[in-house]
């Protein structure tokens, strides 16, 4: 419990030293290119590292969706938005492996959640896909809508006392992109920026603080089936 304790403590105050970073280099309008991709890539990093750690040989499936996030948050700072694509895909396809290790026989309160979430990933998808100009890119933005849809749905199936704060962490990130998607393909987002990097760092969080509560999952199972 101590080293619960500890690692929750860290990854509160680590992550938010290395967030104010990203938003001060931001507020400035960054320095080098060296720079701007540390300050974007560090946040979500520095938690995949607490997350390795507190894990200790349980799952590490969630830790690696996190690195894979921060490869993702490179990529997107050097501008390379279909390796950035491709990242957090296989980011989600791992947060989904993870969530549905965990899964059960779902209740109607989850079957209505998870069901939000095909519904807004099809409204999503319906409404951006004819106004993606460029082939590759469609293709790739519909995979990736398909696997945070299916991120999102995992979650809601999950029967865990922490299920709720996972599924509302999951619609959070999925905002988050959403705002990426609408202000590239449809209309700029009046301070997208700002509204999107401070919901996707806010769901990474959740995921890692959760996890560093219960990283094997194996208490929420236990609970499922009494």
């Amino acid at each position: 419990m101590a080293a619960k304790t500890t690692y929750r403590i860290v990854s509160a105050c680590g992550f938010a030293a290395a967030a104010a970073f990203y938003f001060a280099n931001y507020a400035t309008d960054g320095g080098s290119l060296a720079v701007d991709c540390i300050a974007k890539t560090l946040p979500v990093l520095f938690l995949s590292v607490i997350a390795f750690a507190a894990g200790k040989g349980n799952s590490l499936l969630l830790p690696a969706a996190l690195l894979l996030s921060a490869a993702g948050d490179l990529a997107g700072e050097c501008g390379a938005f279909l390796w950035q694509v491709s990242a957090f895909a296989a980011a989600h396809i791992l947060y989904a492996a993870y969530f549905l290790k965990r899964s059960a026989k779902p209740d109607a309160l989850s079957t209505a959640a998870a069901t939000a979430f095909v519904i807004a990933g099809i409204s999503v998808w319906a409404y951006l896909f004819r106004r993606i100009p460029d082939t590759a890119e469609a293709v790739f933005c519909s995979a990736y809508i398909l696997l945070i849809v299916t991120m999102g749905v995992s979650s809601a199936l999950q029967q865990c006392r922490s299920k709720w704060w996972y599924t509302a962490a999951a619609a959070v990130f999925m905002f988050s992109d959403a705002c990426i998607a609408w202000s590239r393909f449809v209309t700029p987002i009046p301070h997208s920026s700002e509204i999107i990097m401070s919901t996707y760092f806010v769901a990474q969080f959740a995921f890692t603080y959760l996890y560093i509560s219960d990283p094997s999952g194996v208490r929420c199972k236990a609970r499922a089936h009494k």
